[in-house]
């Protein structure tokens, strides 16, 4: 499929399954090989499961080939445009103003805040969103998973590792929309939530604060 100047970002919704029957998808970006997209990381069917990668916006062509005899989908395609900064509120993880990389898995649940979190297990999962010069706080809610089951983020400002929030102390049960704060000196920055394992973190809501 063909993009025009107006898109950034190119969103693949797919089903993941088990890799004795899911393959992957090699993407091309203009004929050059940018990424690949594994479709067997998972040992349950999980459908619309989300891959973001980001494009130089232009007129483009994005190609998906399917790399073995074995099975990929397509759901569902959206296409953004270049991530806006965020001022302070409350925003979802479906908030467009995120860009995540690696496999997500979208869940619904009245324990969550908003209805909905987006978790991984993905050691290389990654999610993005710049902020504005009004925030001087960011507060990750996030799920608390017991020792063994959940992981960390490591969390970037600008490209640089400013602390650790740990998912994986919970006792006897999971704990929901669990706050985590991080401070920052107001500007135009870039905070980057990393996975560091193969362990469970997810994202359930940010709230973006003035400076205390």
């Amino acid at each position: 499929f063909n993009l025009n100047s107006s898109v950034a970002r190119v969103v693949i919704y797919r089903t993941i399954f088990n890799s004795s029957l899911y393959g992957s998808w090699n993407l091309y970006l203009d004929g050059v090989l940018v990424s690949n997209i594994p479709n067997n990381t998972s040992s349950t069917f999980q459908l619309g499961v989300p891959f973001t990668f980001n494009v130089t916006p232009g007129n483009h062509t994005i190609e998906l080939r399917n790399t073995t005899n074995k099975f990929s989908d397509i759901d569902q395609i959206v296409l953004l445009g270049p991530v806006q900064a965020l001022g302070t509120g409350t925003y979802q993880e479906t908030d467009p103003g995120l860009t995540y990389v690696g496999n997500w898995t979208p869940n619904s649940s009245s324990l969550v805040l908003g209805g909905a979190h987006r978790f991984t297990n993905d050691p290389n999962a990654r999610v993005s969103f710049p902020i504005n010069n009004t925030v001087g706080r960011v507060v990750i809610y996030r799920t608390i998973f017991t020792s063994g089951v959940g992981g960390s983020w490591q969390v970037y400002v600008n490209g640089v590792l400013a602390t650790t929030i740990p998912n994986n102390t919970a006792v006897g049960s999971y704990q929901y929309g669990v706050p985590f704060t991080i401070n920052v000196t107001p500007g135009n920055n870039t905070i980057e939530l990393r996975n560091t394992n193969n362990l469970y973190s997810d994202l359930d809501q940010i709230g973006l604060l003035p400076p205390a």
